[in-house]
Protein backbone atom coordinates (compact mmCIF):
# COMPACT_ATOMS: atom_id res chain seq x y z
CA UNK A 1 0.00 0.00 0.00
CA UNK A 2 1.34 3.59 -1.10
CA UNK A 3 2.11 6.07 2.05
CA UNK A 4 -1.05 7.84 1.91
CA UNK A 5 -2.88 4.80 3.89
CA UNK A 6 -0.28 5.17 6.50
CA UNK A 7 0.20 7.39 9.72
CA UNK A 8 3.70 8.53 10.33
CA UNK A 9 5.43 10.96 12.20
CA UNK A 10 7.47 14.25 11.43
CA UNK A 11 7.62 17.52 12.41
CA UNK A 12 5.43 20.06 9.67
CA UNK A 13 8.48 21.69 8.52
CA UNK A 14 9.38 18.99 6.59
CA UNK A 15 8.45 18.10 2.90
CA UNK A 16 7.50 14.97 1.20
CA UNK A 17 10.67 14.38 -0.40
CA UNK A 18 12.62 14.61 2.52
CA UNK A 19 10.16 11.84 4.19
CA UNK A 20 10.76 9.99 1.42
CA UNK A 21 14.42 10.29 1.34
CA UNK A 22 14.42 8.84 5.01
CA UNK A 23 12.40 6.04 4.08
CA UNK A 24 15.51 5.12 1.31
CA UNK A 25 18.32 6.10 4.00
CA UNK A 26 16.63 3.70 6.67
CA UNK A 27 16.42 0.94 3.86
CA UNK A 28 12.23 1.22 4.10
CA UNK A 29 10.61 0.30 1.02
CA UNK A 30 7.02 1.46 2.42
CA UNK A 31 4.87 3.65 5.19
CA UNK A 32 3.35 0.10 6.22
CA UNK A 33 6.84 -0.89 8.01
CA UNK A 34 7.13 2.58 9.30
CA UNK A 35 3.64 2.89 10.07
CA UNK A 36 3.58 4.47 14.02
CA UNK A 37 0.31 4.74 16.56
CA UNK A 38 1.38 7.73 18.81
CA UNK A 39 4.64 9.28 20.04
CA UNK A 40 6.44 11.67 18.22
CA UNK A 41 6.01 15.77 17.60
CA UNK A 42 3.76 15.51 15.01
CA UNK A 43 0.86 13.10 13.62
CA UNK A 44 -1.00 13.78 10.37
CA UNK A 45 -2.42 11.71 7.61
CA UNK A 46 -0.83 12.61 4.27
CA UNK A 47 -3.42 12.40 1.68
CA UNK A 48 -0.99 13.10 -1.22
CA UNK A 49 2.65 13.49 -1.00
CA UNK A 50 2.77 16.52 -3.58
CA UNK A 51 5.54 19.39 -2.82
CA UNK A 52 4.62 22.57 -1.88
CA UNK A 53 3.52 25.03 -4.75
CA UNK A 54 3.07 28.64 -4.99
CA UNK A 55 0.36 27.91 -7.60
CA UNK A 56 -2.69 27.98 -5.18
CA UNK A 57 -5.14 29.37 -7.59
CA UNK A 58 -6.66 27.43 -10.75
CA UNK A 59 -9.82 29.97 -11.32
CA UNK A 60 -11.40 32.85 -10.29
CA UNK A 61 -15.42 32.98 -10.91
CA UNK A 62 -18.00 35.00 -10.60
CA UNK A 63 -21.79 34.17 -11.47
CA UNK A 64 -25.36 36.04 -11.56
CA UNK A 65 -28.31 34.02 -9.75
CA UNK A 66 -28.93 31.92 -13.00
CA UNK A 67 -25.52 30.87 -13.20
CA UNK A 68 -24.44 32.64 -16.20
CA UNK A 69 -20.69 34.29 -15.93
CA UNK A 70 -20.05 37.83 -15.31
CA UNK A 71 -15.90 37.31 -14.87
CA UNK A 72 -14.01 33.91 -15.13
CA UNK A 73 -10.41 33.52 -15.05
CA UNK A 74 -8.73 30.26 -15.18
CA UNK A 75 -4.99 30.08 -14.53
CA UNK A 76 -3.83 26.60 -15.55
CA UNK A 77 -5.58 24.18 -18.09
CA UNK A 78 -7.76 21.96 -16.03
CA UNK A 79 -10.66 23.36 -18.21
CA UNK A 80 -8.54 24.08 -21.57
CA UNK A 81 -11.84 24.88 -24.11
CA UNK A 82 -14.66 27.49 -23.44
CA UNK A 83 -17.20 24.72 -23.34
CA UNK A 84 -15.56 22.75 -20.68
CA UNK A 85 -15.15 26.02 -18.74
CA UNK A 86 -18.94 26.73 -19.28
CA UNK A 87 -20.10 23.17 -18.28
CA UNK A 88 -18.05 23.45 -15.22
CA UNK A 89 -19.59 26.65 -13.97
CA UNK A 90 -22.74 25.11 -14.86
CA UNK A 91 -22.68 22.34 -12.50
CA UNK A 92 -20.54 24.34 -10.14
CA UNK A 93 -23.52 26.41 -9.68
CA UNK A 94 -26.37 23.91 -9.83
CA UNK A 95 -24.37 22.29 -6.82
CA UNK A 96 -23.74 25.09 -4.66
CA UNK A 97 -26.57 28.24 -4.86
CA UNK A 98 -29.04 27.04 -2.59
CA UNK A 99 -26.47 25.54 -0.50
CA UNK A 100 -25.59 27.65 3.46
CA UNK A 101 -21.55 26.10 3.24
CA UNK A 102 -18.99 27.97 1.90
CA UNK A 103 -16.64 24.84 0.78
CA UNK A 104 -17.53 22.42 -1.74
CA UNK A 105 -15.46 19.51 -3.28
CA UNK A 106 -16.50 19.03 -6.90
CA UNK A 107 -14.94 17.36 -9.78
CA UNK A 108 -11.82 16.63 -7.93
CA UNK A 109 -11.08 20.39 -6.93
CA UNK A 110 -11.42 22.64 -3.44
CA UNK A 111 -14.41 25.19 -3.88
CA UNK A 112 -15.09 28.39 -1.75
CA UNK A 113 -17.68 30.69 -2.80
CA UNK A 114 -19.87 33.30 -1.27
CA UNK A 115 -22.74 34.99 -2.47
CA UNK A 116 -24.46 38.82 -2.22
CA UNK A 117 -27.47 39.60 -3.48
CA UNK A 118 -27.76 38.17 -7.42
CA UNK A 119 -23.76 37.30 -7.68
CA UNK A 120 -21.89 34.22 -6.92
CA UNK A 121 -18.24 34.31 -5.87
CA UNK A 122 -16.35 31.32 -6.56
CA UNK A 123 -12.03 30.55 -5.89
CA UNK A 124 -11.27 27.22 -7.07
CA UNK A 125 -8.15 25.24 -6.04
CA UNK A 126 -6.98 21.58 -6.54
CA UNK A 127 -8.57 18.83 -3.82
CA UNK A 128 -4.93 19.23 -1.70
CA UNK A 129 -5.20 22.64 -0.99
CA UNK A 130 -5.60 24.87 2.10
CA UNK A 131 -9.12 25.87 1.14
CA UNK A 132 -7.93 28.79 4.50
CA UNK A 133 -5.83 30.01 1.54
CA UNK A 134 -8.20 29.67 -1.17
CA UNK A 135 -10.91 31.48 1.43
CA UNK A 136 -8.36 34.70 2.04
CA UNK A 137 -8.55 35.15 -1.54
CA UNK A 138 -12.26 34.94 -1.79
CA UNK A 139 -12.67 37.32 1.14
CA UNK A 140 -9.97 39.63 -0.21
CA UNK A 141 -11.96 39.86 -3.77
CA UNK A 142 -15.22 40.63 -2.13
CA UNK A 143 -14.05 43.11 0.31
CA UNK A 144 -11.89 44.66 -2.37
CA UNK A 145 -15.24 44.76 -4.63
CA UNK A 146 -17.44 46.00 -1.66
CA UNK A 147 -15.67 49.01 -1.09
CA UNK A 148 -14.87 50.22 -5.01
CA UNK A 149 -18.58 49.73 -5.15
CA UNK A 150 -19.21 51.30 -2.19
CA UNK A 151 -20.69 47.94 -0.46
CA UNK A 152 -23.39 47.75 -3.24
CA UNK A 153 -22.18 44.30 -4.28
CA UNK A 154 -25.13 43.59 -6.87
CA UNK A 155 -25.17 42.34 -10.94
CA UNK A 156 -25.65 46.07 -12.23
CA UNK A 157 -23.00 47.50 -10.18
CA UNK A 158 -20.49 45.70 -10.91
CA UNK A 159 -21.48 45.45 -14.69
CA UNK A 160 -20.52 48.93 -14.39
CA UNK A 161 -17.03 48.83 -12.89
CA UNK A 162 -15.19 45.86 -15.19
CA UNK A 163 -12.60 47.57 -15.30
CA UNK A 164 -11.85 47.98 -11.73
CA UNK A 165 -12.51 43.87 -10.82
CA UNK A 166 -9.98 43.32 -13.32
CA UNK A 167 -7.40 45.25 -12.13
CA UNK A 168 -8.60 44.24 -8.41
CA UNK A 169 -8.32 40.35 -9.65
CA UNK A 170 -4.79 41.30 -11.06
CA UNK A 171 -3.34 42.64 -7.49
CA UNK A 172 -4.87 39.42 -5.88
CA UNK A 173 -3.35 36.76 -8.11
CA UNK A 174 -0.97 36.33 -10.57
CA UNK A 175 -0.93 33.33 -12.50
CA UNK A 176 -2.43 31.10 -9.75
CA UNK A 177 -0.34 32.64 -7.24
CA UNK A 178 -1.55 34.59 -4.36
CA UNK A 179 0.00 38.21 -4.50
CA UNK A 180 -1.92 40.60 -1.44
CA UNK A 181 -4.96 39.59 1.10
CA UNK A 182 -5.45 42.80 2.36
CA UNK A 183 -8.69 44.35 0.61
CA UNK A 184 -7.30 48.47 1.96
CA UNK A 185 -3.73 47.31 0.00
CA UNK A 186 -5.43 46.27 -3.03
CA UNK A 187 -8.20 49.37 -3.35
CA UNK A 188 -4.67 51.53 -2.61
CA UNK A 189 -3.08 49.81 -5.63
CA UNK A 190 -6.12 49.86 -8.09
CA UNK A 191 -5.94 53.75 -7.48
CA UNK A 192 -2.63 53.67 -8.33
CA UNK A 193 -2.78 51.68 -11.07
CA UNK A 194 -6.41 53.79 -12.20
CA UNK A 195 -4.14 57.00 -13.17
CA UNK A 196 -2.73 55.12 -16.07
CA UNK A 197 -5.16 52.61 -17.42
CA UNK A 198 -8.23 54.36 -18.91
CA UNK A 199 -11.14 53.18 -16.69
CA UNK A 200 -14.53 54.72 -17.04
CA UNK A 201 -14.59 58.26 -15.16
CA UNK A 202 -17.28 56.63 -12.34
CA UNK A 203 -14.76 53.78 -11.45
CA UNK A 204 -11.67 56.39 -11.32
CA UNK A 205 -13.57 58.21 -8.58
CA UNK A 206 -15.31 55.28 -6.95
CA UNK A 207 -11.87 53.74 -6.32
CA UNK A 208 -9.93 57.11 -5.61
CA UNK A 209 -12.73 58.61 -2.98
CA UNK A 210 -12.23 54.51 -1.29
CA UNK A 211 -8.38 54.64 -1.04
CA UNK A 212 -8.59 57.86 -0.19
CA UNK A 213 -11.27 57.12 2.98
CA UNK A 214 -9.04 53.81 4.18
CA UNK A 215 -6.08 56.29 4.04
CA UNK A 216 -8.11 58.43 6.39
CA UNK A 217 -9.07 56.11 8.70
CA UNK A 218 -5.68 54.52 8.94
CA UNK A 219 -4.14 57.40 9.74
CA UNK A 220 -6.86 57.94 12.53
CA UNK A 221 -5.83 54.98 14.69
Amino acid sequence: MGISKYRILYPKTRTASQILGSFKNQGIQSAQEHALDGGGNYAEYISDLKEPSLYTVKAILILDNDGDRLFAKYYDDTYPSVKEQKAFEKNIFNKTHRTDSEIALLEGLTVVYKSSIDLYFYVIGSSYENELMLMAVLNCLFDSLSQMLRKNVEKRALLENMEGLFLAVDEIVDGGVILESDPQQVVHRVALRGEDVPLTEQTVSQVLQSAKEQIKWSLLR
